[in-house]
């Protein structure tokens, strides 16, 4: 499941990921950051309540940092499971990654 959080606040959108992150919530994914085309100076993905991810998830993630351009996209999470994927494939180099 895909949540998207966003706030006349923050120029941050935050698009947060529960269950399996897999191929079978990539169009739900594109959706999300679709929205967060004008008006948003910062992606925020939170993985935290993902369960499951695997190599679709990281192609998803690769296409909102393509999307997003110059925006700086940040993926947040606890899960050592997923900070030891994204570190398997330095991801950690082209997003920051915070735990």
């Amino acid at each position: 499941m895909i949540l998207v959080e966003s706030s006349d606040d923050s120029p941050a959108i935050t698009l947060s990921v529960s269950g399996n992150f897999d191929f079978s919530v990539m169009m739900s994914f594109q959706d999300a950051f679709n929205q967060g085309q004008a008006n948003f100076s910062q992606f925020i993905v939170d993985l935290d309540g993902v369960d499951y991810m695997d190599s679709s998830a990281l192609g998803m993630l690769l296409q909102l940092k393509e999307f997003a351009g110059n925006v700086p996209v940040t993926i947040k999470t606890s899960k050592k499971d997923v900070l030891e994927i994204l570190r398997i494939s330095n991801f950690a180099q082209m997003f920051t990654v915070v735990s």
